[in-house]
């Protein structure tokens, strides 16, 4: 029976290390899957490094437009304001000018009507000057020709 114990703890022990055998090669396996695993991660991992520093790079550039745009924006918005505001002085001055302009017409207009006044009234006054000359010149030539009667009636007296 010492025999069959023997045989026994030797089958145990070569069970033993036949089950060690497995076992190893299992964490083997296992260690080996880990590993490969652990390369995929870490290949995945640079990958997403990768893509987070390219989208934190788009991200910077997406900002930097935004912020250009906004910029540009606001820049175009106060120009609006000051365009605005400049139409709205030039709507002034035209109003001003309109008015202006209205009161030079209507200035004309009289300044016009007067001119026409007075050559109207410079006519009347020349066609009655026309008229006491011609009124005059025959006083006149009534006059000369009384003088000459008289200048002739006192040579006829004097020659008497």
């Amino acid at each position: 029976m010492a025999g069959f114990g023997k045989k026994t703890r030797r089958e145990s022990i070569h069970s033993q290390k036949e089950n060690c055998k497995k076992l190893y090669e299992e964490i083997a396996l296992t260690l080996s899957e880990v590993q490969r695993q652990r390369d995929t991660l870490k290949t995945k991992n640079k990958d997403l490094k990768s893509k987070l520093d390219k989208f934190k790079n788009d991200l910077t550039l997406e900002k930097s437009r935004l912020n250009f745009i906004y910029f540009k924006t606001t820049d175009f918005e106060k120009l609006y304001k000051e365009i605005k505001v400049k139409l709205s002085e030039c709507q002034g001055q035209r109003d001003d000018l309109e008015t202006e302009n209205e009161g030079l017409k209507l200035k004309l207009k009289k300044e016009k009507s007067e001119m026409q006044q007075k050559e109207k009234d410079l006519k009347n006054e020349q066609e009655s000057l026309k008229t006491q000359l011609i009124t005059l010149q025959e006083s006149h030539s009534d006059i000369c020709k009384k003088i000459q009667t008289m200048e002739g009636k006192q040579s006829q007296l004097n020659e008497k």
